[in-house]
């Protein structure tokens, strides 16, 4: 990033974010889409148009941070590659020539696996709509999610950021400042995690990487070829364990590829909340930094909202960032003044959602899309 940085709105604290005595008038999100729903392509489109020329004309905190983070990319800021479609396999007969079961992804999920899945993130931040973008740490870069009907100038996808408080572009701006805090220096771990899970039958579920699996927190199988090709492939060890690995090793090799896991959860979980603090007064964040929001916010007010000015300080192990919280943390709480102005700067993008919506709602009753005045 470059060296300037966003001011703060006036260093004040305001409280927090009041809704406007009308809101009990206001459509909820789900009579919304119902009525988008209906809407024809070429309405839909009408209703974006404007919405956005009402949201840039507002010019919200949201909307300023945004024209910052995109101005530094250094190449059209929308110009990325597409996200892979799906997580690379692990192949038994490179990592456990011994036991060569071939990998495959099962097209069609069962109810019962659709349930795991399910599990497996359900300790995980989610996104209150989905992100057109996202930052990927194994490519080490910003990546289009171009599956699943999910595009970044789709009328629907702005439509749906408008529900969530969020103006046109935050998820863009969201994933680049993630990727302006990870330093690099852990992408071999990354790339290996990235691989998908498989069981023991070489069974593979879409959307769910060896990183996913293994921050699930659920008791699963855990097979040979994925464990060793972490172990090859982060470790360079081809000697310690080979397959089939004896029970026991079990401990052993689990407890070595979870001090690696460790360490990628504490540097890419502090990225990923401290990128959604960054345009969001509230975001649903992993439930270990849930906590932590307010100090959040009172880092981005210390450095100006600059990640250059942060990203030297992000923790990269998980000793690291228990350290981090017991001094940094500890400095954060006890400075009155800064702990003000993160107040200041959450109060601003609380502030900023409310008017989104509320500039949405507007819109849909200009056209005479829903009631009200």
């Amino acid at each position: 990033m470059g060296i300037a940085t966003i001011v703060l709105p006036a260093l004040v604290w305001l409280g927090p974010a009041s809704p406007p005595a009308c809101q009990e008038l206001l459509p909820s999100n789900t009579e919304l889409q119902a009525v988008w729903d209906k809407l024809p392509g070429e309405t839909r489109q009408e209703v974006s148009q404007w919405y956005q020329a009402e949201i840039t004309a507002a010019r919200t905190y949201q909307g300023q941070l945004i024209a910052y983070v995109l101005a530094d990319v250094e190449h059209d800021p929308k110009d990325w590659p597409a996200a892979q479609e799906q997580a690379p396999l692990y192949q038994a007969r490179v990592h456990a020539p011994a036991q060569v079961i071939p990998r495959t992804f099962v097209s069609r999920p069962s109810s019962r696996q659709k349930a795991w899945i399910k599990k497996v993130f359900r300790a995980r931040a989610g996104h209150p709509a989905p992100p057109a973008w996202a930052y990927d740490y194994a490519q080490g870069t910003v990546v289009a999610m171009k599956r699943q009907g999910v595009e970044s100038a789709d009328a629907t996808h702005i439509f749906q950021l408008a529900l969530a408080g969020r103006v046109p572009n935050s998820d863009l701006a969201q994933a680049i400042v993630a990727s302006r805090l990870d330093k690099g220096g852990q992408r071999v771990a990354h790339k290996a995690f990235a691989h998908a899970y498989s069981d023991r039958a070489g069974k593979a579920l879409l959307g769910v990487t060896l990183y996913d699996a293994w921050g699930s927190g659920l008791e699963m199988e855990m097979p040979d070829v994925e464990c060793l090709g972490i172990v090859h492939e982060i470790l360079g060890d081809w000697k310690s364990w080979v397959a089939p690995v004896p029970p026991t090793q079990h401990d052993e090799l689990y407890a070595r590829i979870g001090e690696v896991y460790l360490d990628l959860r504490a540097e890419r979980e502090m990225g990923q909340a401290l990128a959604a603090t960054y345009l969001q007064a509230d975001p649903p964040l992993a439930a270990t930094y849930l906590a932590h929001r307010g100090r959040l916010h009172a880092l981005w007010a210390q450095v100006g909202c600059n990640p250059s000015a942060l990203v030297a300080d992000v923790p990269v192990t998980d000793a690291g960032l228990e350290k981090f919280w017991a001094i940094r943390g500890k400095a954060l709480d006890s400075d009155l003044a800064l702990w003000q102005a993160g107040g200041v700067r959450q109060a601003a993008l609380a502030a900023d959602s409310v008017k989104v919506r509320e500039t949405l709602i507007w819109v849909m009753r200009q056209l005479d899309l829903i009631p009200g005045d």
